[in-house]
């Protein structure tokens, strides 16, 4: 009788963490799929930040090139009031025109000296540089909290496949409660004495 119980409550045991690991395999299973849509997201939107800032910089240089083709200095326009600093870049592929690069848009009252509007072009110029700023500020912060994410989701993986593991060793353990009982219990042995 007693092994009876002992089996029928190691039963009940088993079908316990097999439910568990049923649920626990489909939570990391939602994990995947979740995990999975972070990073495409992620993915998607750092392709994005990174094409910004190209287009950016390419504003920024084309900008930098006509003040410098024309011989007019940006530089001495003073900064505004909380303005980041001007930073000229270099490099990039040149637009094409039908004119010169370097001649200058005619104004609107037909006078060939184009002095620019200096202080509208610098403060363009620094909004342009602050927002390659912070992009790229955006760009570093999205990847440090993906890189968090997996390393968080590495480990929730590597803590489950432990529990996962831990559960089926104990099923191995519990499936012949006759493995457990190395000899019989101190009940049997009692019920097995003659009353005095």
């Amino acid at each position: 009788e007693f092994r009876r119980v002992l089996f029928r409550s190691a039963h009940a045991d088993i079908s316990s963490i097999v439910a568990k690991n049923l649920t626990l395999i489909k939570e990391m299973d939602d994990a995947l799929g979740i995990r999975a849509d972070e990073n495409a997201a992620y993915i998607t939107a750092r392709g994005d930040d990174v094409k910004a800032v190209d287009v950016l910089n390419s504003t920024l240089d084309a900008l930098s090139e006509f003040y410098e083709n024309n011989g007019l200095e940006m530089d001495t326009i003073p900064d505004g009031a909380g303005a980041p600093e001007t930073t000229l870049l270099q490099g990039g592929k040149q637009p094409e025109f039908e004119i010169s690069a370097d001649q200058a848009p005619e104004t609107a009252t037909g006078n060939s000296s184009y002095g620019g509007q200096g202080q509208a072009t610098k403060a363009i110029f620094d909004l342009l540089q602050y927002l390659v700023d912070d992009t790229e500020w955006e760009i570093q912060k999205s990847d440090d909290a993906e890189n968090k994410s997996l390393t968080d989701y590495n480990e929730y993986v590597a803590r489950s496949k432990d529990t996962l593991a831990s559960w089926l060793q104990m099923i191995r353990t519990w499936k012949s409660p006759t493995q457990r009982i190395s000899s019989p219990s101190a009940s049997t042995k009692i019920s097995s004495r003659r009353p005095r």
